[in-house]
């Protein structure tokens, strides 16, 4: 199993000032550098900025910020970039905070491809349909913490993303959530791989 380290973020859903979360201000206050990378988005018929220091992006738009790392080994950059975000912004409203993981299994074994045989398969099948890819979603919580946990197989492999939700309603709240916890976030999604899916990182990046 490999990484998907597109999908390592941190998301704080909210009603965010876009004309706060500029380039000077996020360097400076959330970066804590002299300089940054920007980036253009265009899609949507809208341009959005991704902002870059080191290891950690920052896209900002009105209803979340995404805050995402550029390794497995660099979460904790992150984790650090989310809480000055949210120090910084102790009266922004704020509704929602997760964290993402997400990995890939080129070679499923025999028992994890069972998981999509589904009972209208055959019968997709029967119709002359070719079923090009499955998701199996589950929402499980344990004590104040939900996990969305997404397994999607196609051609190519299964992919499997882990996202930790709290629903919050300050940025202190979600402060409190994330600081020193995200690490020990991305070793409890691959252990929860590990425990019920037998899959396991190939190596750590």
């Amino acid at each position: 199993m490999k990484p998907n380290i597109s999908e390592w973020t941190i998301v704080v859903i909210g009603n965010w000032n876009v004309a706060i979360l500029n380039p000077d201000w996020v360097c400076e206050k959330i970066f804590e550098e002299k300089e940054i990378s920007i980036e253009v988005l265009l899609g949507a018929g809208q341009a959005g900025l991704k902002m870059v220091s080191g290891t950690t992006q920052l896209i900002p738009s009105p209803d979340r910020v995404i805050i995402a790392a550029s390794s497995t080994t660099t979460i904790d950059e992150a984790e650090k970039a989310t809480v000055r975000l949210l120090d910084n912004l102790p009266i922004t409203p704020v509704s929602s905070i997760g964290v993402n993981f997400g990995f890939f299994e080129p070679e499923p074994m025999p028992e994890l491809l069972s998981l999509f045989d589904l009972r209208d398969k055959p019968l997709i099948s029967s119709e002359g349909w070719d079923i090009s890819e499955t998701s199996v979603i589950r929402r499980i919580k344990l004590d104040d913490k939900t996990l969305n946990l997404r397994l999607t197989h196609n051609e190519r492999g299964i992919s499997f993303h882990l996202n930790f939700h709290w629903d919050v309603a300050t940025p202190k709240e979600a402060m409190t959530i994330v600081e020193g916890k995200v690490a020990l976030l991305r070793d409890e999604a691959r252990s929860i791989l590990k425990k019920i899916y037998n899959v396991e990182e190939e190596s750590v990046q």
